[in-house]
């Protein structure tokens, strides 16, 4: 059973959760450089680049359209993030770059 929590209530119960959820963002983005992996670009996109917060429409962050492009705008530092949207499909999004888990070619 999903149950929906307005914004503001949100806020109220999990406003000290905040700053444990930036410092494990920031940790998974320094893991990642120091193994030299890359992350998921839906990842990354919802993980502001400067104060490392999570990025959730409406609580902490704004979301405009404009000229083909989306900003998001950080509610917390107040960095903006354009995110072009363009027709091309990302790499990981690709038919032929997913791998079935029961598929002989994975082998």
């Amino acid at each position: 059973m999903t149950t929906l929590v307005p914004p503001e209530t949100a806020t109220a119960q999990h406003g000290s959760l905040a700053p444990l959820g930036r410092y494990y963002n920031h940790t998974m983005k320094r893991i990642s450089k120091r193994l030299l992996l890359r992350s998921d670009p839906s990842i990354k996109r919802t993980i502001c680049k400067r104060c490392d917060t999570t990025l959730i429409p409406a609580l902490t962050s704004t979301v405009r359209m404009k000229d083909h492009a989306s900003i998001i705008h950080c509610k917390t530092c107040g960095t903006d993030k354009k995110l072009l949207a363009g027709s091309q499909v990302l790499f990981s999004q690709r038919s032929e770059n997913i791998v079935e888990k029961g598929s002989k070619e994975a082998m």
